[in-house]
């Protein structure tokens, strides 16, 4: 079963029509597709996240592909729900839950646009040390799972996005393991489904998922669960490097994986 939940339409930032992610879901087998539109940030007028406008016509076209499609693969209404916007008070299939910012009273330093502003805000809010930036995204990701409930934690460890560029974090650190592990123990014991993040790999950012190997590797003692998302922009790029985390997994001891069946998210055997 592939099945892929964390999807971009031209609804926001991605390249392509939901239909034709749909036609390439189904010429690559894909079992269930979920799309993900990027969720309403009026403070940053430079953000990617569907307008209100957007968010009516993005939902009543995947309804729409729903029902045309229905008997060929399933199709779900996600959302990916930044912990900074608003609740929308709209019915959502499902919800990713991302920390794409850091705020600081009422200025916003996106993580992920750039590498230049991220070193800027290293720089200017955290006087140049990485991991106090690293400290306080983790207390946001913990804060948005407690308050917003998202059905899946989005990209862990997103701040790493131009670490191969930059080099701002050392990952071998202990003080820096230390610090993500608590937070990744907390999630899991609470619950929480955390995505295996093929995004940055996709776009040639990162060289692994998010988490990263080690984080996986400690997840996997941790008994965590989990589901493998290519944060697809491009359809072409809708199964990247899927089967190669599946086997990943596999590897790391995983005994189960989740994916997006028949009946929402359902554990399989990895086995």
């Amino acid at each position: 079963m592939i099945s892929n939940i964390h999807t971009h339409s031209i609804y926001c930032d991605g390249r392509d029509t939901p239909e034709a992610m749909v036609q390439t879901a189904l010429a690559k087998g894909l079992t269930a597709l979920g799309f993900s539109g990027h969720s309403y940030a009026p403070f940053d007028p430079s953000f990617i996240g569907m307008s209100p406008q957007a968010t009516a016509d993005y939902r009543k076209e995947v309804l729409h592909l729903k029902e045309k499609y229905a008997d060929q693969i399933r199709i779900y209404l996600g959302l990916e729900q930044d912990l900074f916007s608003e609740e929308d008070g709209l019915d959502w299939e499902y919800k990713i839950g991302s920390v794409h910012y850091l705020r600081h009273g009422d200025a916003y330093y996106p993580i992920d646009s750039k590498a230049h502003i991220l070193q800027e805000m290293i720089d200017t809010w955290f006087d140049g040390h990485v991991l106090p930036m690293v400290e306080e995204y983790c207390a946001d990701i913990l804060y948005m799972y407690d308050t917003r409930k998202p059905d899946v934690i989005g990209h862990f460890d997103l701040y790493k996005k131009f670490n191969d560029k930059l080099h701002y974090l050392d990952e071998n650190d202990p003080r820096y393991l230390s610090i993500v592990q608590d937070t990744l123990h907390t999630l899991v014991h609470k619950g929480a489904l955390l995505e295996v993040n093929l995004g940055g790999m996709a776009k040639e950012y990162t060289h692994e998922p998010y988490p990263s190997a080690a984080l996986l590797s400690f997840l996997q003692k941790e008994k965590a669960r989990l589901i493998i998302t290519t944060d697809c922009h491009h359809a072409p790029l809708l199964d990247y490097h899927y089967n190669e985390t599946v086997g990943l997994l596999r590897q790391l001891g995983f005994p189960s994986m989740v994916v997006m069946g028949q009946n929402g998210f359902e554990e399989v055997p990895l086995a």
